[in-house]
């Protein structure tokens, strides 16, 4: 499927959908999330390379939502969801979108597809609920690692940034949602 061509959220997802996850270094060198070097090669990576690579994790797949979701002329919002702890953190952190179409609010993640929601609110409810699931598997959580989880509104973010970068934009220049 040609990017380009993609004209509705669905067909989106399907594109979406053979992006690998991962990340590839301009090297060439191709990293899992499993990977140690995962972290410390990691780059945003742009929508035009992420369509070239077809490899990325959820903030750069993010990205490339937004881009197709704005040249659209969609309303949308972009969330990142982390445990803010003080102690070392074992746990994931997320990013994903919400679009707005009609009355509808429309959670919208590659990795589990479109929910339709009355509200912004209700859809990051549901990414929040499901983050909490999601981490009890790690290890279970514990209440103050519970009352540690926020969600950031963020819009753009530069590209060819690290991980810390990447989080220090959001948290320092984002809006605290949650």
């Amino acid at each position: 499927m040609n990017f380009e061509k993609i004209d509705n959220p669905y067909d989106l997802l399907e594109f979406m959908s053979n992006i690998e996850y991962g990340y590839i270094t301009e090297d060439g060198e191709k990293y899992r999330l499993e990977d140690e070097e995962f972290l410390i090669t990691w780059k945003l990576t742009s929508p035009v390379k992420l369509i070239k690579k077809k490899c990325g994790n959820c903030f750069d797949r993010v990205e490339l939502e937004r881009y197709w979701f704005s040249k659209k002329g969609y309303k949308f919002k972009t969330f990142f969801i982390i445990f803010q702890l003080e102690e070392a953190n074992p746990f994931t952190m997320h990013s994903f979108l919400v679009y707005e179409d009609g009355q509808k609010y429309y959670y919208f993640d590659s990795e589990v597809g479109i929910e339709e929601f009355s509200s912004y609110l209700d859809a990051v409810e549901f990414q929040l609920k499901r983050h909490i699931v999601l981490n009890n598997v790690i290890r279970k959580l514990k209440k103050h690692e519970i009352e540690s989880l926020h969600v950031y509104l963020f819009d753009d973010i530069p590209y060819d940034i690290d991980i810390y970068q990447y989080m220090d934009e959001i948290l320092d220049g984002g809006i605290l949602y949650l």
